[in-house]
């Protein structure tokens, strides 16, 4: 069951060889007889060479089982990272966006990426469309400091959704302790609405709403 991942609040390894006077320097080995070297090493390195379509891809068939930044791929091949929550109910959650409150005050104004930069504007009542459209922006990392949609918004096909609430600014190694809310839907309904949230709100263009929250992460089960 392909599982995707919105936070509302979804690390490359270039091999290289040095060359000097002496010529090339050959890598030594990480892994032995099926075992890596460096258990420490080997956690990262099993993230840095799965690419795939979603988290739970690279769960199931690389094993991956560590919280953290990976490496994903649209059906297109843009590449992107993002975060991937490899524990919640099974794992294989794939952040895809996050919305940030960057001024409590403000009202469609500079940052509110996810409504309009552009004031109260008559003339503009879908804002930006940023729900229904292909737009990306951010970073995952920054994802508690800023607004953040990746393409796996659009591109991964969903069944469920999981949403966390996180204090802005917090670090991502501190996502999952600071967290002061998270629930995820098991339903499947997203199924039923084209698979995704770009597809759910490009269909239901009326449904409309004002978040409170000062950061949302949420995530979708694919």
């Amino acid at each position: 069951m392909l599982r995707f991942v919105f936070f509302l609040m979804c690390l490359l390894q270039l091999r290289h060889t040095m060359l000097g006077v002496m010529g090339a320097v050959t890598p030594k080995p990480i892994i032995i007889n099926g075992t890596y070297i460096n258990p420490e090493l080997g956690k990262y390195h099993a993230r840095l060479r799965t690419i795939a379509r979603s988290c739970l891809y690279i769960k199931e068939k690389h094993g991956a089982s560590q919280d953290g930044m990976y490496i994903l791929t649209t059906e297109s091949g843009t590449y992107y990272q993002t975060f991937c929550d490899m524990t919640t109910a099974g794992g294989g959650w794939t952040l895809v966006a996050s919305v940030h409150e960057n001024n409590i005050n403000g009202k469609c104004s500079l940052g509110d990426r996810w409504s309009s930069q552009q004031g109260n504007d008559q003339n503009l009542p879908e804002g930006d469309g940023t729900w229904a459209n292909t737009v990306t922006f951010g970073t995952a990392e920054a994802s508690t400091s800023d607004d953040y949609k990746n393409p796996g918004y659009y591109d991964i096909s969903a069944q469920d959704v999981s949403v966390w609430h996180i204090p802005n600014n917090e670090q991502l190694k501190s996502w999952t302790s600071s967290a002061i809310l998270r629930y995820h839907t098991e339903s499947q309904f997203l199924t039923e609405h084209g698979g995704n949230l770009y597809h759910l709100f490009k269909k239901q263009r009326n449904c409309k709403g004002y978040m409170h929250y000062q950061t949302i992460v949420s995530a979708n089960k694919l």
